[in-house]
């Protein structure tokens, strides 16, 4: 699935210019939305784009803004980077924490559940 920013400007692509996208999205903060574009990335399995880093990353934020995670999916992510290292999570508890958003994520998907 390929997301588009939508401003008052325009739609904007992130993998066409990154640097435009993040532009717009601190010109307009509260009043953008996104779309998705209906388009399907594909693979033949020898090539997979969507596994490589948006050019401006710098921090795992970015990869989660990159690619519209939704609260659950994005401390999933945060959780499975971090799992084990941080002082306050040890390896079970960052487990229990992605089992529990990953529930909460499949619960939304299959019952139509949207929580905030």
């Amino acid at each position: 699935m390929k997301v588009l920013l939508v401003t008052p400007e325009g739609e904007f692509d992130y993998e066409k210019d990154s640097a435009v996208y993040i532009e717009q999205i601190k010109k307009w903060g509260g009043e953008l939305s996104f779309r998705d574009s209906g388009e399907v990335e594909t693979s033949d399995g020898s090539t997979a784009d969507y596994y490589e880093l948006p050019p401006d990353a710098t921090q795992l934020q970015d990869l989660i803004s990159a690619r519209d995670m939704n609260a659950q999916i994005g401390e999933i992510f945060r959780a499975c980077y971090r799992y084990g290292l941080a002082s306050h999570s040890d390896k079970l508890r960052d487990a229990k924490k992605i089992l529990f958003y990953a529930q909460a994520e499949v619960d939304r998907l299959t019952l139509g559940v949207s929580k905030p």
